[in-house]
Parts: structure tokens; C-alpha cells; sequence
């Protein structure tokens, strides 16, 4: 009997447990679907029907980038983004997209009063890779990277921009060749064109660190830093190196051109050491070029905004540069001095680049810092002044 009572028990502890297993089965977590890392909104919760994740489709198609039309009364889809083109009934056996028949196999449903579409179909017939992480119950959509062949193409870019930029006998028409014909940047590019031809400065630029960030096949953004550096020339130039995004568009051959580009950051390459590179400057010019240097770290140490602009020969496209100053101002209590100057740059006349090196002190902790800055001055009626241009690089904290 006692024998007997111990398998009952054992046995309504394996029934307890098991059923305390399905009621847990019972209440699975939420179903989730991510793109590109971030998770979608839907007006229902995605449900499960046959093992295929279904979600409300005008969610869906708006985050893939379609502009959708429904029609209620035949629950019709017609949707449309940059790159494709769906439509599909409810009810019928094939789906067009872009033009082709496909078969649906069930994946548009009507529930309770919704039409639902299966996330992984639509997003992959809008060329999105789709995988399904199991842990999290996500569906986990994602852009699809190049093909070794689409990468190669849209790297050509950078390498038919060197060949152009780098030519002594390119001109406009071969840059603007590069540019997309609706490109907001042609008008500003044929002005900075014409600037350039304008000056006795030859450089070379060169790219590196490229990365396809996104891709499709009507836009890509190409990362890449971007070095340029001075060969030749009178004109006087800090090598620098500028991390740039480039957004490119296809013409009509396939060929990647540009349409938009950013500056992210640009760091002059120069060292400390380009302050002793100094040229000869007469006298007077010299005396007056330190006087204007002093005249100007002057005016920082007062905090006399007025004072500061005087120092320029015109003060038009300055206002934000100014701000940072007043900002400057406002925020910190410092001290600026002047360590060392090295003229390094004369035309002769008019144009001079001076180097200098500030220590520029936190009055209230008492931290230091060094840093090298080079000015563009400009003899303007007999008086030198900054042009507006300045260069700071090989910023060092002092340790004391």
C-alpha cells in the first residue's frame, strides 16, 4: 500500500509539473520584429499562424519605405517605394511585384477584422535578409550588404575622383562628370572651382579607410577619409585629413556619382615642428605681424569681443566662429599666452601664414594646455589683419 502511494504521488508530481510546463507554454513571450536594429510598431501584436510570423501590413510596408494604397473593398494592397512596386489581394493565388506574377501561398490573411501579411515574404521581396532569433521570439530584419561586384562599383568612385583630382590637366567639366546632373552641390562646386584655378597650389588627395555604410540599389553612402596633401605651388597649404560620407546616386549606365557629401571631422596633419619652419620677412612687416598676434591674444584675456574682431580684415561669414568665441567667454575663465611665433609663409607682399604656440590655462582647476594654431594674414591698406582662416592642430596637455 505504501508502495502504491509513493507511484500515485510520484505520478500527480509529474502531472503537476507537467502541466505546470504547458501552462508556461501557454504564455510565450510577445513576438518582436527589428529593422536594422530597431524595433517596429504595429497597430495588432504579431501573431504565429502556422509557423509563419504575420503582422498588420501598413506598419510594415511604411517602415520598408512604401507609400501604400488599400483598397477596403476588394482588401487590395498597392504599395510603392523607391525600388520596388507590390500589389496584392486577399484571396488571390499570385502577388506582382515589380511587374512579375509570384505565388502568395497564404501569406495575406484576414483576422479578426485585420489583413495581416507575412513579415518575412514582404521584407524579402523587398530585398531585406530576414532571420529568426528563437532566444528572443524577434524576427530580425535587415538591409543586405553589396555584392562583391556592387562593392567594387561603388568604390570606383574614389577612385575616379584621385584620378581626376589628382590630374594636372582635369578641369570643371571632368569634375562636375563625377557629380549627379540634380546634385545640390553642382553650383556650390563650380564656384569653389573656379576659386581653386585661381591659385598657384597643386595638391593630391587620396582615400582610405572606405566603407560601404548603406547600400541600395538607387543610393549608396560611402564612408572614407580623405587626405590631401600640398606638391607644388607658391600658395601655402595645411595638409590635412577630413573624414567625409559621400552620398551617391547610379546614372543611367550604373555608374556611382555623387549627390550629397558631409565633413565629419578634419585634423591637420602638421607636428609642432612646422613653427621653426620660418621664412625671411622684413622687418617692419615682422613687427607689425607681432604686434597684430599680440593685439589679438590681448583682446581674448580681456574678453573684449569688439576688440577680438578688430583684428580682422572683414568679419562677413564669421557670426558662428564669433559665438564659439563668446561662448568660449562665458563658459570658462582662462588665460591665453603666447609661447612662441614663427612666420612660415610670405608672398613677398600681402600674404603671410604665421604659426603659433598657446598655453592656454583653466584659471580655476589650473590645468594646462598647448596648442598650435595657424593664421592666414592679409596686408589690408598698409595694416596686417587675419583673413578669417585658421588652422589648429597638435593640441598637448602640459604636465606640471
Amino acid at each position: 500500500m505504501k508502495k502504491q502511494f509513493t507511484v500515485i504521488a510520484l505520478a500527480s508530481a509529474l502531472f503537476l509539473s507537467s502541466a505546470g510546463g504547458a501552462m508556461a507554454a501557454s504564455a510565450p513571450k510577445p513576438i518582436q520584429v527589428t529593422l536594422n536594429g530597431q524595433a517596429l510598431k504595429f497597430e495588432v501584436q504579431p501573431t504565429s499562424i502556422n509557423s509563419t510570423t504575420f503582422v498588420e501590413f501598413r506598419s510594415l510596408f511604411a517602415a520598408l519605405g512604401y507609400e501604400i494604397d488599400y483598397a477596403a473593398k476588394t482588401k487590395t494592397i498597392h504599395a510603392v517605394s523607391d525600388e520596388h512596386e507590390i500589389e496584392m489581394s486577399l484571396g488571390a493565388d499570385v502577388a506582382f511585384v515589380d511587374g512579375e506574377s509570384v505565388p502568395v501561398n497564404g501569406q495575406l490573411v484576414a483576422k479578426d477584422g485585420r489583413t495581416l501579411v507575412g513579415v518575412r515574404f514582404i521584407a524579402t521581396l523587398s530585398g531585406k535578409s530576414v532571420n529568426w532569433d528563437s532566444s528572443s521570439r524577434t524576427v530580425v530584419i535587415a538591409d543586405k550588404g553589396p555584392t562583391a561586384a556592387e562593392k567594387a562599383a561603388v568604390l570606383d568612385f574614389l577612385s575616379r575622383s584621385e584620378k581626376v583630382f589628382n590630374s594636372a590637366t582635369a578641369t570643371s567639366d571632368d569634375v562636375l562628370a563625377l557629380v549627379t546632373s540634380d546634385s545640390p552641390l553642382r553650383d556650390a562646386l563650380v564656384k569653389s572651382l573656379a576659386e581653386e584655378q585661381s591659385k598657384s597650389l597643386q595638391t593630391k588627395t587620396s582615400y582610405h579607410d572606405a566603407s560601404i555604410e548603406q547600400y541600395s540599389s538607387t543610393e549608396a553612402v560611402l564612408y572614407a577619409v580623405q587626405d590631401t596633401a600640398k606638391t607644388g605651388g607658391d600658395d601655402y597649404f595645411f595638409d590635412e585629413s577630413t573624414e567625409v560620407v559621400f552620398t551617391l546616386h547610379p546614372n543611367a549606365q550604373g555608374q556611382w556619382l555623387l549627390y550629397d557629401m558631409e565633413y565629419l571631422s578634419t585634423e591637420y596633419t602638421a607636428d609642432g615642428s612646422l613653427i621653426d619652419k620660418t621664412v625671411a620677412v622684413p622687418d617692419a612687416d615682422k613687427t607689425a605681424i607681432d604686434a597684430l598676434l599680440a593685439k589679438q591674444l590681448d583682446a581674448l584675456n580681456k574678453e573684449d569681443m569688439a576688440a577680438y574682431k578688430a583684428t580682422f580684415a572683414s568679419t562677413d561669414g564669421l557670426d558662428d566662429y564669433f559665438d564659439e568665441i563668446q561662448s568660449g567667454y562665458d563658459d570658462y575663465d582662462q588665460s591665453f599666452a603666447n609661447e612662441k611665433t614663427g612666420i612660415v609663409y610670405y608672398n613677398g607682399s600681402d600674404k603671410a601664414v604665421a604659426i603659433r604656440s598657446i598655453i592656454v590655462e583653466d584659471l580655476e582647476d589650473g590645468y594646462k594646455t598647448r596648442f598650435y594654431e595657424g593664421n592666414y594674414l592679409v596686408k589690408k591698406d598698409g595694416k596686417w589683419l587675419f583673413d578669417g582662416s585658421e588652422y589648429i592642430f597638435d593640441i598637448q596637455t602640459i604636465e606640471e
